[in-house]
């Protein structure tokens, strides 16, 4: 799922995953992209996962 928190096996979060592979072929001296388990991640905190997730959300008014 683009967009979403990435998580391990024990629950934690690693990031948000952004993109392809492609990406990380694209973006290689960007320090705060990564590649985990075949998912390209950004590095973040939980508190910016969180609010990218509630933000990403449709509005329902």
């Amino acid at each position: 799922m683009s967009g979403g928190p990435a998580f391990d096996s024990d629950g934690i979060v690693h990031g948000i995953d952004v993109a392809s592979m492609g990406r990380e072929i694209l973006q290689k001296d960007k320090p705060s992209i990564q590649l985990h388990n075949g998912i390209v991640l950004e590095n973040t905190s939980i508190t910016d996962v969180y609010s990218k997730i509630i933000n990403s959300q449709p509005s329902k008014n």
